[in-house]
């Protein structure tokens, strides 16, 4: 049980590490499309010609193997930099692709949800107050004195006598 714990926090931790590193800049495929993502706004370049200004993101179709770049000045220390795209990948109109962070949160949902259940059951199923004392049973109709016992009935059924019955803690009926 310990090293599946150590598992699913170790997922966790690397599906999160995956999402924030993601966010400085990179490439998104989704379907057909490809989205690129510069660091800052700057100018997209593409076989060495301006395609877009001034924009954090560029989107387009993906038609093969190419190349583009994305010029822009950091802010720390005002100097230019360029970001470069070597885009390769494979791309489908019918393709989905499911993102990290939708996965792991969809993980911790299922397990939030379940563990809401679990506590719900169990409250529900709770006693929330002692059992009722049982009710003793019926007694038969008292005969008259000098009536006999039916034929066919066993002395296995007969009434113990008092006298000779134990007192052990288990043995005393009590009647209420």
């Amino acid at each position: 049980m310990h090293s599946v714990a150590v598992r699913v926090v170790l997922v966790a931790f690397l599906l999160f590490v995956g999402t924030v590193e993601a966010r400085k800049g990179g490439i998104t495929f989704w379907r057909d499309k490809v989205t690129l993502t510069c660091p800052d706004d700057g100018q997209w370049y593409h076989k060495g010609k301006v395609v877009l200004n001034n924009s954090k993101t560029h989107e387009f179709r993906y038609l093969g193997k190419d190349r583009y770049s994305c010029v822009y000045v950091d802010q720390d220390d005002n100097d230019e930099r360029t970001y470069q795209f070597y885009l390769e990948g494979n791309v489908c109109k019918n393709c989905f692709e499911v993102d990290a962070s939708l996965f792991g949160g969809t993980i911790i949902l299922d397990l939030i949800f379940t563990s809401v259940i679990m506590i719900a059951i169990y409250s529900w199923t709770k006693k929330k107050s002692p059992a009722a004392p049982i009710q003793a049973a019926p007694r038969a109709p008292a005969r008259p004195a000098g009536a006999r016992r039916p034929a066919g009935r066993s002395v296995e059924y007969e009434q113990l006598n008092l006298n000779t019955r134990t007192q052990d803690t288990y043995s005393v009926v009590k009647r209420t």
